[in-house]
């Protein structure tokens, strides 16, 4: 399945025992396993997509984020964040695709 932009949208990243290590160490395998919540910046520009429990990739919003902007991480199902981000006007509660995210450590 590709996106809008003609990039896949699921790469399947467990090749080897480094990068099963990398990801059960990685904050957002904090998200996905526990109900904790991570910090993160986008690093390019990133286009939403609607859903409450799940992501709807068939329909993605004209909405997006750039480079910079910082987001709260809840959630993660098939290489998509559901994302809280405190826009100007009200915050807003999306899901954009994961590899869009810098993850923070602390």
């Amino acid at each position: 399945m590709l996106d809008s932009e003609g990039r896949s949208t699921y790469l399947f990243p467990y090749k080897d025992k480094k990068s099963i290590d990398e990801v059960v160490n990685s904050p957002l395998f904090q998200v996905v396993n526990s109900s904790a919540s991570v910090k993160g910046t986008i690093k390019e520009k990133a286009f939403l997509y609607g859903g409450d429990s799940e992501p709807v990739i068939q329909d993605p919003s004209k909405m997006y984020l750039i480079e910079g902007d910082q987001v709260t991480v809840e959630d993660s199902i098939a290489g998509l964040c559901k994302i809280s981000y405190e826009a100007k006007t009200k915050p807003i509660t999306m899901w954009v695709k994961c590899n869009s995210i810098i993850f923070s450590k602390d």
